[in-house]
């Protein structure tokens, strides 16, 4: 489903941040909590099993439980979705299906621990929980409250998951002009952040181009994106690019 792809693209991209960002870490981390602390801590390993789900989510698992045994809440949704998979099969169905709500919920909850704590970056992922009803009860119109403030704030994942909740109906009646209206400001963030060379950005907006997400569908433009983190170390982007050929 491509709404449970974006919701790992948004966590993804919120490790890719953290990986290559620089910004004044001595500052910073004296201001953190020891959640987040240990969050910021964790990305590396969350960055690590990213990077290797596509081909190898059995080796990726090994580095997301690493990191959601340290509260990272995106490495706790990608297990939720990885023993989700794995319940398809008979074997075992049962006892994986049980693992994958575990993990939805600690994701959930670990989510809602690190943005009361100031890691505003997690704030987005427990509306979207809320909607699609993962690690808790569904409250659609609570969860789509949540992402409006936030896109109000110009926190662009936000709008970028407004956009496309309403844009393919999933969970929400369809609604192009808002899908459209939240697209086009995400687009506006991202296309900014990108120039200040925040990579996630690059990434987002790029995937906004690839899906043709209320924007003419422009794989020229959305493989630049792609190439542009890419050159700055973004493996992610790196195989996109590879797909993108």
């Amino acid at each position: 489903m491509r709404i449970l792809f974006c919701l790992m693209l948004l966590c993804s991209t919120f490790a890719l941040a953290s990986e290559n960002e620089q910004i004044d870490k001595d500052n910073a981390e004296s201001t953190l909590s020891p959640l987040v602390q240990s969050i910021r801590q964790a990305d590396s390993l969350f960055y690590q099993g990213v990077t290797r789900w596509s081909k190898n989510s059995d080796e990726a698992s090994d580095f997301l439980k690493k990191a959601c045994d340290n509260k990272h809440p995106g490495a706790c949704l990608y297990l939720g979705n990885y023993y989700e998979i794995k319940s398809k099969d008979k074997k075992d169905s049962k006892v994986n299906l049980e693992k994958s709500q575990q993990f939805y919920q600690l994701g959930y909850e670990n989510s809602i621990e690190a943005c009361k704590e100031g890691a505003v970056e997690w704030c987005s992922i427990q509306a979207v929980a809320l909607i699609d009803g993962h690690g808790v009860a569904k409250d659609i119109q609570k969860g789509l409250e949540y992402l409006e403030i936030l896109c109000e704030r110009d926190m662009e994942n936000a709008c970028f998951m407004l956009g496309t909740y309403y844009f393919y109906g999933v969970n929400v009646k369809q609604d192009l002009q808002k899908s459209k209206e939240f697209t086009q400001k995400a687009l506006e963030l991202d296309s900014q952040a990108c120039d200040e060379n925040r990579l996630y950005a690059c990434v987002l907006s790029a995937e906004i181009y690839q899906q043709g997400l209320n924007t003419p569908q422009d794989l020229t433009k959305a493989k630049l994106l792609y190439s542009r983190a890419c050159e700055m170390d973004n493996q992610f982007a790196c195989d996109y690019v590879k797909k993108l050929k």
